[in-house]
Order: structure tokens, then C-alpha cells, then sequence
């Protein structure tokens, strides 16, 4: 079994990926934050690869204006050939072991989903979602100006280095809202699984139970804890945490108090 986190830095994904760690799923080395960090090949880290990968498919996204983008190109045709080469060397580490429970979880995977799933349509994809007033609190340094993987933003104002905090704020939100679109827009693998980060946090064993069902394995937290002081932060947030583009998003996963 090959099992894909997906979701945008600052989600939640790293309690997935502690919790699966402790209960013996395989992956490959980590960071603090449960991200697999690639192994060591001929031309560096394969982490790089990896963010190679995201620069070439971001490039084929088609920009539509505001916080609009095009994905359609993405689900049919032909897929890059280096994009190919750069993802593999990057997941083959890990999803070659056939005899073992395998993961990866990267917050970067969600920029590839269009083509990770046309390439693994067989895999385990778990995708987390979180309150965009929170998820934009803290900086994703990896993903906050998605400029940087080759995607056109057309004039909008991002700088995740701004000493703004309004500019960093927008930056995160359209980061938070083009991974949600990407999301939304690429057609579902037979074996995906949405969770809301507060459910996985505030109703931990009936989501654990749904997780247990989708992966015909138990998982259970296994001592390690699942702090609530992340949820609803926003609620003592002084700076700006919402903008008019996550109306929809909000209301399609329930975040609407």
C-alpha cells in the first residue's frame, strides 16, 4: 500500500503523519514537521527534484484572472517527461518496498496533484483540509508565494518576505486558495479520503475510525497528542485572516461562524 498526504503547509498534514508513524507505517527520513526529505542520488537531494516537479507543471497552469486559475489542460494529454523523471526520483525510494505500508507526505505533493494522481492512480490519497482564517496565520515558507513554482498570479501583490503583514496575509491567502482550487479541480482517484483538520483534532477517534476503514489498517494515536489550541485561533487573531475569495471554500466545508 502507497499512501499520499496531501494538503496545502500549515493544514495539519504533520499529524497525519505522526500518527501514521506511530502505527508503523514506513516512510523515509523526516523533519520536525513529518515532511519525507528524499534520499541522496546523483545530482543532490531528491527533494529537489521534487521541487522541480512543481515548477513544471505549474508552468502549464493557465491563469484566469483574481484568484482564477485553469487546470483543464492538466487532466489529459501528455504528461511532461521530465516532470515524470523528477516526481519518481523523488517517491521511488519509498513506494518500491511492495511488502510494506508505505507514505509521503509534503506539503509541495498538492502542486502535482493533477499528474501525481494520472501517474499513481492506484495510490492511497488522504487530503486535509483546515480553516483558511487559521491556515494563513503562520508562514509555509515552502509554499506562501506560489510565484516561485512558475505560476502565473497575473498583477496580484505577493511577497512572502513583505514586512506588510496585509501583503503576507494575501500572499498565504492566494497560496491557501489556489492549492484549493487544484484541489477541488483534479479529478478523484478511486482511493481518496477528505478530513477537516478540527474534526481530526476535536472528534479524533470517530476520524481515526474513518481512516481505519479507508485503510483497512488500524490507526490509533498511540500515545502521541493531539493539541486543540490550533483550532480557531483566528478568533484572537489582530491582523487580517479573511478575504472575500474564501466565501466559497468556507461554506462548501462548514467553516462559517
Amino acid at each position: 500500500m502507497n499512501i499520499f498526504i496531501i494538503g496545502r503547509g500549515n493544514s495539519g498534514t504533520r499529524v497525519l503523519s505522526h500518527l501514521l508513524s506511530k502505527n508503523c507505517f514506513r516512510t523515509g527520513e523526516v523533519n520536525e514537521s513529518g515532511d519525507y526529505m528524499g534520499t541522496t542520488g546523483r545530482r543532490g537531494r531528491h527533494l529537489l527534484d521534487m521541487f522541480e516537479a512543481c515548477r513544471l507543471l505549474g508552468k502549464e497552469v493557465k491563469y484566469e484572472g483574481g484568484c482564477k486559475w485553469d487546470f483543464s489542460g492538466l487532466f489529459s494529454g501528455k504528461i511532461d517527461e521530465e516532470f515524470k523523471l523528477a516526481l519518481m526520483e523523488y517517491v521511488h525510494p519509498i513506494m518500491k518496498c511492495e511488502m510494506s505500508d508505505n507514505f509521503i507526505k509534503l506539503p509541495e505533493l498538492l502542486l502535482t496533484l493533477p499528474w501525481l494522481t494520472r501517474l499513481l492512480p492506484n495510490a492511497y490519497y488522504i487530503y486535509l483540509i483546515r480553516d483558511p482564517r487559521d491556515s494563513i496565520i503562520t508562514a509555509h515558507r515552502g509554499t506562501d508565494n506560489i510565484r516561485e513554482y512558475n505560476i502565473d498570479c497575473g498583477s496580484m501583490h505577493i511577497d512572502r518576505k513583505s514586512e506588510d503583514m496585509n501583503v503576507l496575509r494575501f500572499s498565504r491567502a492566494v497560496s491557501w486558495q489556489y492549492q484549493y482550487e487544484i484541489a477541488q479541480c483534479t479529478p478523484k482517484p478511486e482511493k481518496w479520503i477528505e478530513f477537516r483538520f478540527e474534526d481530526l483534532i476535536l472528534d479524533t477517534d470517530n476520524q481515526l475510525q474513518r481512516l481505519t476503514d479507508f485503510l483497512g489498517r488500524e490507526v490509533r494515536t498511540n500515545g502521541y497528542e493531539l493539541r486543540r489550541s490550533p483550532v480557531g485561533r483566528w478568533k484572537t487573531d489582530e491582523h487580517v485572516h479573511y478575504f472575500d475569495f474564501f466565501e466559497e471554500p468556507m461554506k462548501r466545508y462548514g467553516y462559517g461562524e
